[in-house]
């Protein structure tokens, strides 16, 4: 993202639509549209149908499973005293359940190469290190796997031992993941996660030293008591750290679904004016010590393989959000995973107790969404918004022919108000570019401009409060 001044005119264009609930496009159409239905009998053949021989696809691994309970999170969880006899019975519980479920999709997966698996949480280290061996091996006793098989894990600095780094070093994890949010006390408090500057640059250390080079953090805005000067000192920590990847997202505020949050006085968070100033804050802070802007609140070093990607065009967005290997097909394990492979998306029920019945009555019918010829052209020009930050009509119109002509002859009229509030720019090489900086700031609102899921005029007015996070 370019680093021009940000003009009175684009601030106010910010403020009008920063604040509207709108989809975050990790897929799309968005999970509450899926409509249709799949077995999970037939999860395995339906997603590989899309794959070729020897073709490399990516594992989501979701283990819900928490210590304590953090007020702003969004994330599916359970939360449970992790010394309980309770807990390690529901995890040797969710390991029988990985191996059945393995066991219903694996022969499908036969033909193609396992590439990539990826942790996420929940906390996947509440799993003790002799347990992630057993993962481990279950996954490559049924799996085909390349010989670089590359693994990164989701961790929690104030739980993570010494003894998990070195068995996730052992597995061949490169990349860790860890959940910093914010660095100052006042912070941490208000949102029930407290851990020290100094514990956070212990285990960065400590992962560096044992090969795991690879380090992400995981950041938010918007939190309560949150300052330009609690940021910039939060900053001063994370920029001496040196983390690879950055992704600094704005809270999504959603105390109707995620009752924690409403711990939260709404005077204590950040809000319009005050919400904008610390994301032009991020942005600029960051690119200024030398991080690329990937798009939205995603950054990296330049040599980082995010980076490369960016710079190269092969981006991709998913559940995950940003990251490399443009179009991996992802099948996803454990509770609340979700899979997406050729046309067909599908997600595992929610809780452990949910995913463990239905992996017992294997006709259970899980939510999914088959992509029409429509929803595939809406979803390229959405990827294109996110990945390129530009939509390359001419590259479309290739695939898609008159049905592309036929929706921007549609969308034109709205194009052309995100144009005159600095969104969007039109060039003579059919091409509609997201502007620097705003365009970019506010993919979110361009991208909801082609969600044939959403009512007319989405772009302009928003969802209802509580049904998705604020734009900005």
């Amino acid at each position: 993202m370019s680093r021009r001044p940000f003009s009175l005119a684009h601030r106010e264009s910010y403020l009008r639509f920063s604040s509207l609930a709108l989809p975050r496009y990790t897929s799309y159409p968005a999970i509450p549209h899926w409509k249709d239905q799949l077995t999970l009998a037939a999860k395995g053949s339906e997603l590989a149908a899309a794959l070729e021989v020897g073709q490399a696809y990516s594992l989501y691994l979701h283990v819900p499973y928490c210590a304590k309970l953090c007020f702003y999170c969004g994330c599916q969880k359970e939360i449970m005293n992790p010394k309980s006899a309770a807990a390690q019975q529901k995890v040797e519980a969710f390991i029988q359940g990985l191996r059945d479920e393995l066991a219903l999709v694996a022969p499908a997966f036969q033909k193609a190469v396992l590439r990539h698996i990826h942790v996420g949480g929940g906390t996947p280290n509440f799993l003790n290190p002799e347990q992630w061996l057993q993962v481990k091996a279950l996954i490559v006793a049924q799996l085909p796997t390349a010989p670089d098989l590359e693994w990164s894990v989701e961790v929690d600095p104030r739980t993570i031992t010494e003894a998990h780094l070195e068995t996730f070093a052992q597995l061949g994890v490169k990349r860790l993941s860890l959940g910093v949010q914010d660095f100052e006390d006042k912070v941490q408090k208000a949102i029930n996660r407290i851990q020290p500057f100094s514990m956070v640059a212990d285990l960065c250390q400590k992962a560096r030293a044992l090969g795991m080079n690879a380090l992400n953090f995981d950041l938010i805005y918007g939190l309560p008591f949150q300052t330009r000067e609690s940021i910039e000192g939060t900053l001063e920590k994370v920029l001496a750290l040196r983390p690879d990847r950055i992704a600094y997202y704005r809270l999504a505020i959603l105390p109707d679904l995620f009752a924690a949050q409403k711990n939260f006085a709404p005077e204590d968070l950040p809000q319009g004016k005050a919400s904008m100033e610390l994301n032009l804050l991020i942005q600029r802070r960051l690119q200024d010590a030398g991080y690329e802007s990937i798009g939205l609140d995603h950054f990296a070093l330049p040599e980082d393989a995010l980076a490369i990607a960016a710079r190269a065009g092969t981006l991709q967005r998913n559940f995950q959000g940003m990251t490399t290997g443009r179009d991996l097909p992802l099948l996803g394990l454990g509770p609340s995973a979700i899979s997406s492979m050729g046309a067909v998306s599908v997600q595992n029920p929610k809780t452990t107790e949910a995913w463990l019945e239905a992996l017992q009555q294997s006709e259970t019918q899980l939510k999914a969404h088959h992509l029409t010829r429509e929803d595939r052209l809406r979803k390229a020009i959405i990827d294109q918004i996110f990945c390129r930050s530009a939509i390359d009509v001419k590259e479309l119109e290739q695939e898609f022919g008159e049905a592309l002509i036929a929706l921007f002859q549609e969308v034109l009229p709205d194009l052309r108000i995100l144009e005159a509030e600095g969104l969007v720019s039109f060039d003579r090489h059919k091409c509609i570019r997201l502007t620097e900086p705003l365009g970019r700031l506010l993919q979110r609102v361009v991208a909801s401009l082609f969600d044939a899921y959403l009512p007319r005029g989405a772009y302009l007015n928003g969802l209802e409060v509580g049904r998705a996070s604020s734009v900005g």
